[in-house]
């Protein structure tokens, strides 16, 4: 597993790490989508490896990688397009804490969904903030987060913040309150505004809620394939 660096001219400079990978509700990947477009990223990497499986995805006639890496001097994004097979979550996690570290990235952050049952009943979802420094914690609460006190975290973005811990790599992964088995874009609307005020980006949630049904709509499939792969992992917890 590799980070393949195809723009010669990016030269980041301690940067932001984000990364979104198709979880409950689609809100990583939805949320660093709409990141990486209305800032305006310009393409400048991606993941590669044999254990990928045979796909690419294609946009305005053009192959790409499945797994994309958008970035500037302080703000880098990492988007999958396709859902992680669990065999793959710690080679992912582990090539990108390295990344991080040899960017001196003063963060990494993770952005995915925590299912509700009480979603449909919730206009502006709950967001939790997740990380070991105190500081980062303390600046989301003020941001109107709420710190992920009791509980689990499972899948990719638990793998990756396995890999930071160990490695010395400062984490976030911040969950927003989400359906489970549809594209939740109002789910990734928080995430996007609280990281968008932290990270002084400017970024306005509107375009994202405006467009949440052709969100949904782009988005069906990936979100089959995503429920398929949570269930392997589901069934290896339990098995």
């Amino acid at each position: 597993m590799s980070v393949v660096i195809s723009e010669r001219s990016f030269s980041p400079r301690r940067p932001y790490l984000v990364v979104g990978v198709p979880e409950a509700g689609l809100v990583g990947s939805i949320a660093a989508s709409y990141m990486a477009q209305r800032l305006a990223l310009p393409e400048v990497g991606y993941l590669d490896s044999d254990l990928f499986p045979p796909i690419v995805v294609v946009h305005d006639g053009e192959p790409r990688s499945p797994f994309r890496i958008f970035g500037r001097e302080d703000v880098v994004i990492v988007n999958a397009e396709v859902p992680a097979s669990p065999e793959l979550y710690s080679p992912i996690a582990q090539a990108l804490t390295a990344w991080g570290r040899d960017l001196q990235s003063p963060l990494m952050i993770g952005m995915t969904g925590l299912p509700s049952r009480q979603r449909l009943e919730v206009e502006r979802p709950r967001v939790f903030a997740l990380s070991s420094s105190p500081e980062v914690r303390e600046s989301f609460r003020r941001a109107g987060s709420e710190a992920f006190q009791e509980g689990f975290l499972v899948g990719f973005y638990a793998q990756l913040m396995r890999a930071c811990l160990k490695a010395g790599q400062p984490n976030l992964t911040l969950l927003a309150e989400s359906h489970l088995q549809f594209p939740d874009p109002g789910a990734a609307a928080g995430i996007v505004a609280q990281l968008s005020a932290y990270l002084s980006l400017g970024l306005d949630v509107s375009p994202l809620i405006e467009e949440s049904e052709q969100i949904r709509l782009r988005t069906r499939e990936l979100m089959n394939k995503t429920l398929e792969s949570m269930s392997k992992v589901a069934s290896g917890l339990y098995a």
